[in-house]
């Protein structure tokens, strides 16, 4: 697995105010999945069974791979976050910071639905449905060859407002 596991006592503290608003800051380090990787999985098959029991399963490898990086997220999520369930809306700030600069980062941004579901299965969020995820979401892609991760900033109650309207 690509994520390495660092101990709450060596991360900062998850929450901290900006501008009177509590924010929470969780920290993936390691390289997550992109969309590419998850497609090329989704495709591939297993085969079970001899003779004529034998029968072809598409995506359960993607499903198997699935669910062990949401494990690996709601791992983190329980040793970084001590916080009561967050049930209301909350922003989300993805400030990516990836090794290189290869890969597009929208098919990087892919992960964000192991994270989502990863911080459901860590009792950071409640849900991941619309009820909880309403106040927006913003990915912010950088480049840290040396040290990949995903600083995740959730801010509770909070909505982000369209400049543009």
């Amino acid at each position: 697995m690509f994520l390495d596991v660092r101990r709450s006592e060596d991360l900062p503290p998850p929450i901290f105010k900006v501008a009177h608003m509590e924010v929470i800051k969780l920290v993936f380090t390691g390289v997550l999945p992109d969309l590419n990787i998850e497609l090329n999985e989704a495709k591939r098959a297993i085969t079970i069974g001899k003779g004529a029991g034998k029968r072809t399963i598409p995506g359960l490898l993607y499903s198997n791979h699935k669910k062990k990086w949401t494990e690996a997220i709601a791992w983190q999520c329980k040793e970084q976050y001590k916080g009561d369930i967050l049930s209301g809306p909350c922003a989300f700030v993805f400030d990516w910071y990836f090794p290189n600069t290869r890969k597009d980062p929208d098919n990087q941004y892919f992960a964000q639905k192991y994270v989502f579901d990863g911080l459901v299965m860590g009792k950071v969020l409640r849900e991941d449905k619309y009820r909880n995820t309403k106040g927006g979401v913003l990915h912010l892609p950088n480049v840290d060859a040396g040290n990949p991760r995903l600083e995740l900033f959730i801010i509770p109650n909070f909505t982000f407002k369209n400049p543009v309207k």
